[in-house]
Parts: structure tokens; sequence; C-alpha cells
């Protein structure tokens, strides 16, 4: 008599920190090679659009409003870009000069004035990119 379980063995579970979250991938033994690349991929991701790794691209942008990109961060870019469209603006990845340079959390707590706030510069149509560039 064959079970179902007999069928199939127990997949290959990895676990590593990654995108400031736990990320597991589970596959057949065989695939070990295939979980290692995906983790590689997943670190390739993070390193491109992290606003704290100061090689990344997204925190170059950030920084200075210029830098190269990888074809991570122009996909991350453009996504955003079709996601703004469709939102009518609601989804608007330019609202970092307000949740980084005007709110405060922890020791530092700050609440933004209502002057501080329409002061910030949150113009995604501002944000010019190519696939080599951010200008």
């Amino acid at each position: 008599m064959l079970f179902w379980g007999s069928l199939f063995a127990e997949p290959l579970t990895r676990t590593k920190v990654a995108l400031g979250t736990f990320v597991s991938i589970s596959a057949d033994e065989r695939y070990f090679k295939e979980i290692e690349t995906a983790f590689g991929i997943i670190n390739d991701v993070e390193a491109s659009l992290s606003s704290y790794d100061k090689n990344s691209p997204i925190y170059k942008l950030n920084q200075s409003k210029k830098a190269d990109i990888n074809h991570y961060t122009f996909e991350a870019l453009e996504l955003s870009k079709k996601y703004y469209k469709e939102s009518e603006g609601y989804f608007n990845i330019s609202v970092g000069s307000i949740t980084k340079d005007l709110y405060r959390f922890g020791e530092d707590e700050k609440v933004p004035h209502a002057k501080e706030l329409q002061g910030a510069d949150v113009s995604f149509e501002a944000l010019v990119f190519n696939k080599k560039k951010h200008l």
C-alpha cells in the first residue's frame, strides 16, 4: 500500500534575513542550487532598493538626486510610475521627504507642522529616469 506522503520527500527549506524580514524558500532537495540562486537575487534586489545602504542607487538618489541605476531599480521606478498613475497619485514613492525628513520617531519624536508639510517636495512628476540614470 502506498501512502500519499511517501510519494514526495520533505522539501528543503532555507530561511534568511532579507528585505527587513525573514525570507523562507522551500523546494525539493535536488533544487538546492536554485534556492541559493534565489537568495542571491533577493540580496541583489535589496541592495538595489535600499534607502539605508550607502551603495544603493535609491540611497544615492535620496542623497544627491542623481545615480546610476540597475535593472532592479529601473523596474521598481517604472512600476512605481505605473501605480502612481493608476492610483491618481495616491501611490507616491516621493513621500519619503515627509516620512524621513519631517517625521521623527523614538527619542527625537517630532510631528511636522502644517507649514512644513506644505513645503515638502513630493512631486513624483519631477522624478526623471531612464535605464541608465535618474536625473
